[in-house]
């Protein structure tokens, strides 16, 4: 016989909870051993698509009405909280991952790379006296670097935010569509609370 609506959602929902557990035993064990910036990145898109996933899971378990759906509608909220908690964690891990930046020199006889020491970034909480000197780190180590994706530089961008600054993207998820709203879109900046003056600001990263 084969499985119910309900069933096949709950069996799904069961593969989130393995991805959400081999998640946070990585992020447990980085100290012993360090994950590096791709290990990281694929945990974020792996969590990130897993919260797509739940939404649709718990919609269709709505959709069947189950006698007991209020035990399904709180088993969501505990695993997309986790979920959350463990983007959070993964977030603050990869903003210290060191950015290597390499300054290519040609001349007329030769071209030879030297390589500079690893650039820590500075973070930014909202505070226009130190976004002159954020905004130029920022736009010269990611926003610049062709060699990493759109939705990467998003993930760079949270874990470099802190108060205010964060809060207002804190909830966007990670793609690369979504990296160019916080800089393009003064709508979604104003309509989201953030002073006029420091909209103005933030869109000219770019």
């Amino acid at each position: 016989m084969a499985p119910t609506v309900v069933e096949k959602a709950i069996a799904d929902r069961e593969a989130i909870v393995v991805y959400f557990d081999l998640a946070s035993d990585q992020i447990s064990d980085n100290d012993a051993n360090p994950m590096d910036d791709t290990e990281i990145t694929n945990l974020i898109e792996l969590i990130t698509q897993s919260q797509t996933d739940l939404m649709d899971i718990n919609r269709r378990i709505i959709g069947s009405a189950p006698s007991n759906l209020d035990d399904h509608v709180k088993a969501f909220k505990v695993l997309y909280m986790q979920s959350n908690k463990l983007l959070s964690k993964l977030r603050s891990l990869q903003s210290t991952q060191p950015i290597n930046a390499v300054l290519t020199i040609t001349t007329t006889k030769q071209v030879s790379e030297v390589r500079l020491p690893r650039l820590e970034l500075p973070h930014f909480d909202g505070d226009l006296l130190q976004w002159v000197s954020f905004r130029d780190m920022f736009r010269s180590a990611v926003h610049n670097n062709s060699n990493i994706s759109d939705a990467q530089k998003l993930t760079y961008l949270k874990g470099q935010l802190r108060g205010e600054a964060s809060r207002l993207i804190q909830s966007m998820l990670i793609t690369d569509a979504n990296y160019q709203i916080p800089w393009k879109s003064s709508n979604y900046l104003l309509m989201n609370g953030m002073p006029f003056l420091f909209s103005l600001l933030l869109r000219n990263l770019i």
